[in-house]
């Protein structure tokens, strides 16, 4: 098999240029022009030998590369762009997305807030008032039991002093009244008796 001619050699450089993955494209398309202008400047060398024909063909096949580069390189360009404001419209619409659900979630949260501290202060309310009415009730149930309580004591008071003054009388008077002094104070203190238990089991209701 004869060895590739510098033309053939030059377009396979120029093949493998453009079909790579890496490179920009505007390198790609410079070194495709230098390519292509080596390969006019070789084939200028040798037009003293070859036919015109032949150059001519050179010609067209380095304005084709170049056409070809450009394109690709356009292509490219454009498709960088549009992927590019894809992405960033993708991110702009998730962006604003996430900010209207934050903004929901925190407007239902000081809802939520806003409606427990209400609830929360009416029980709060409602138990401060059951709490004053109860300790009204107390004071209520306090005072009648220290009233009741003083009229008890007054009460054994005056009948002690009745006992204390009517001793030395009942020392001249027969048995007989005696005995009738005794039971009418036995009477009086059961009467004091029963009004000292009357309070107690109201006190203790309260």
């Amino acid at each position: 098999m004869p060895p590739p001619s510098s033309t053939e050699q030059t377009q396979a450089t120029a093949a493998g240029l453009l079909g790579g993955e890496n490179g920009e494209p505007n390198v790609q398309a410079a070194k495709v022009l230098g390519l292509a202008q080596e390969m006019a400047d070789r084939l200028t060398a040798e037009a003293k030998t070859e036919s015109d024909g032949m150059l001519a063909e050179a010609r067209t096949k380095s304005e084709q590369l170049l056409s070809d580069a450009r394109s690709k390189a356009d292509s490219m360009v454009n498709e960088a762009r549009t992927r590019a404001e894809s992405m960033l419209n993708d991110a702009r619409t998730r962006a604003e997305t996430l900010e209207r659900q934050a903004r929901d979630k925190a407007t239902t949260l000081d809802r939520e807030a806003q409606r427990k501290y209400t609830e929360t202060m009416n029980n709060l309310n409602t138990e401060k008032g059951a709490l004053n009415k109860k300790i009204e009730e107390l004071r209520t149930i306090e005072r009648e039991y220290r009233t009741r309580l003083r009229g008890f004591l007054e009460s054994q008071l005056r009948e002690l002093d009745d006992r204390g003054s009517a001793a030395p009388a009942s020392a001249s008077t027969s048995s007989s009244d005696s005995s009738s002094s005794s039971s009418s104070s036995g009477s009086s203190s059961s009467s004091s008796s029963g009004q000292g238990y009357s309070f107690g089991p109201r006190a203790e209701a309260g």
